[in-house]
Parts: structure tokens; sequence; C-alpha cells
């Protein structure tokens, strides 16, 4: 290779311009350059390299050479910038689309959760998939996710906080899987701050409610209404019930929730004995009627009309439906009559937290006491009273 040459001249323009030339054996090779800098920097690369360098054609160090003067701005190298891609943009190119990894990932979760949890999965990452279901989960940033919710969630849909957390956490989850199986690198959720929830007092039913909701409680409902008022079994896992999963005899009742019954797949016994307090209420209600098969023997729009024809005659009584009622009131009643938070989070299935931030101090230990004296018209057997709030109940069915 002969000497490296710089010559300057002009363009047909006017403008200046050096010229950078070399001969490769009888091949002469010319690079120009509107920069004397870039030029001289040209010079000495070509002075220092092997002859199959200078092959490489003018318009990819042109390219190269701008791509690296926009990266020196911010610290970076053209190595740098090239380990960067490779790592975390080309290695997941062929990668499915976000609607398509959340079919995969709710399959997959299907064998691992509760029925329930797949059914607020899916709700909680289809408004996701509306922003972001033709995306790959690689290219989403942290403020995609930041717009996603102050302006999807926040002003479109006009989310109550306590919702946008739970979209946030769903997504968050989501991405957690992804990175596990290897579909990206980074949880772009992980540093979006969590809006602020100011948490509503929970409501519950004061004794003299609860008395009208089991005098009138129809007879598809019975089992259900009982064992979610007096027990605190949620809706969900009553819904999973079955005869087998109770067992009866002269001493008691014990419930068996199987782990794959359970709202977080643990196995839960629920004991009712003689002599206790809550027991001997449980016992009273329980025992009026035989276990049947199923705890709701229908489908969900059978369950819909018998329970909307309920809600109406509760309401002409003066009862206002409360959502999650049922449980809140088990709970309230029990920590109110017991005062032992441990015994019951073992009754509801649930974290000693829940109960100490929920359900403590809600009801007051008169409230409990006349909770659990609450016995059908007879518990010997004469339930004429029950029975005709019952037959009413069920009379328009």
């Amino acid at each position: 290779m002969n000497a490296v040459k710089i010559i300057e001249d002009k363009y047909p323009s006017g403008n200046p311009r050096w010229m950078v030339q070399a001969f490769v054996g009888d091949k002469r090779i010319r690079r120009y350059f509107t920069d004397e800098d870039a030029a001289i920097a040209e010079k000495n690369r070509i002075e220092h390299s092997s002859a199959e360098a200078l092959e490489i054609p003018e318009k990819f160090l042109h390219e190269a050479w701008a791509c690296l003067n926009d990266l020196k701005k911010h610290g970076w190298t053209l190595r740098r910038a090239t380990d960067y891609v490779l790592e975390k943009v080309i290695k997941f190119q062929d990668q499915s689309t976000v609607q398509d990894m959340i079919d995969e990932y709710l399959t997959e979760q299907k064998g691992c959760v509760a029925e329930c949890t797949i059914t607020e999965l899916r709700s909680r990452l289809r408004k996701f998939a509306l922003r972001f279901g033709n995306r790959k989960a690689h290219e989403i940033t942290s403020d995609e996710i930041k717009e996603w919710h102050s302006h999807d969630l926040t002003k479109i849909q006009e989310l109550d906080p306590q919702t946008r957390v739970h979209c946030l956490n769903k997504a968050s989850q989501f991405f957690l899987w992804c990175i596990r199986n290897k579909k990206c690198l980074e949880n772009p959720v992980a540093s979006v701050k969590r809006p602020k929830v100011t948490r509503k007092s929970i409501k519950y039913y004061i004794p003299s409610a609860c008395q009208i909701m089991l005098n009138t409680v129809p007879e598809k409902l019975y089992f259900y209404v009982v064992l979610g008022l007096i027990c605190g079994i949620r809706p969900d896992e009553l819904k999973r019930l079955r005869a087998r999963h109770i067992q009866i005899d002269g001493d008691g009742i014990i419930i068996r929730l199987d782990s794959d019954m359970t709202k977080k797949c643990r196995r839960r016994v629920i004991e009712l004995w003689p002599g206790d307090t809550l027991g001997d209420m449980a016992l009273a209600w329980l025992r009026r009627k035989p276990i049947p098969e199923r705890i709701f023997d229908g489908n969900y729009s059978t369950f819909q009309r018998h329970f909307r024809h309920w809600r109406k005659i509760l309401s002409e009584h003066g009862v206002e439906w409360v959502n999650d009622g049922l449980r809140h009131t088990a709970a309230s009643m029990h920590y109110a009559q017991y005062r032992d938070i441990t015994t019951a989070a073992g009754l509801l299935g649930d974290d000693v937290r829940i109960v100490q931030e929920h359900y403590k101090g809600l009801a007051i230990q008169s409230e409990g006491k006349a909770f659990y004296a609450l016995r059908p018209a007879d518990s010997h057997g004469d339930s004429t009273a029950i029975d005709n709030g019952l037959s009413v109940a069920e009379k328009t069915l």
C-alpha cells in the first residue's frame, strides 16, 4: 500500500472538501470529507489498517462516522451501541406479538392458579393489549407504560386508582413471565409509580339485616348465602363447593376446601363444633336442609336470575346489597366476637395483615353477639317463619 495523501479542493458547488487518497495494488481508493479533522482521522485509520479494510464501501464509512459522532454526544461508542442492539433488540425481533404472548401466558397459568384469578388476569391484560397488543414486548418502554396509565386508563377509561393499580400489577406480572421465558430482558412496569389509593371503609350487614337475608333467601341460594355469611367462604369458592367437601356427623361439620378450589391455591379446613359460638350458629342453619350435591346447582344465568330476584326482595325489606358483603360480615363479626386475628384469618383463608387492616374494629362486640345469636324460627324443627320467607321468594321464580 502506497502513502496516503490528503488533497484539498472544492466541490462543483464551491464548498471546500478534503480528499483522502490511497492505493491498494493498482486500485485507487478515494474518500471525501467536508471536515478536515475527519479527513485526517481517516488518513490515520488507513495508515493503520489492513488492505482489506480499505475495501469497505465509502457510504458505510460515512454512515459509521455520522453514527459515531451522534453516539459520542452521549458517551457511547459504536462497539457499545452494537452490543446493546445485539443483546436487547435483535435477539427478540422474531418473538410473537404481545397479544399472542398474553394468550400463551394465560394458557400456562391455568394449571397454576384458580379460575377466578385467570378471569381477573384476562380482564386486566385485555386493557393492556388494547394499547400494546400488536407490539413486541421488548420494544415497550417505561415512558409508554406511563402514558398508557395516565392517558388510556385514567382519562379515556376513567378507571379508579385501585383498578389502575391492579392493571399495572398484572402487566408487571406478565413482563416478569416474559423475562423468565427469555422473551424480553426488562420489566418496563417496574419503575412506574402506582397511583395513591384511598381505601373506603368496608361495609357489612348489621345483625337485623342478616336475619332478613336468612329469612328470605331463595332455596337455590340457601347454602350459598349461609356459608358465605357465616363462614366467609368466597363466592367463587362456593360455586366450586360440592357435597363431598362437607362432612357432617353427630359432633359437628367439617368443610374441606381443596387447593384447586381456593383463590390462593391453599387448602383450607373450616371446623364447626357444637358448644362454640360460631359452630352453634352455623350448625343451626346448615342442618335445616340436606346438603345438595352442588352448593349452587345451576349455570351462571340461572344464578343471576335467582340473585336479582332476591336483591329485589331485600330492597323491599330495606336491605341494600353490599358487594362482597357476605364475606365482609363473616369476617367483621368473627373478630368482634373472638378478638383473635389469627383465627379470623384461618377462617377466611387470608393473611393476618388483611384482617388487621380491613376487619379489626369494624363491628362492635354487641353486634357480634347479636349476629351469632341468630337462629331459625325454631331450631328444633318448626321453622314456619323461615319457610314462609322462602316460599315468598320462590313463588315468582
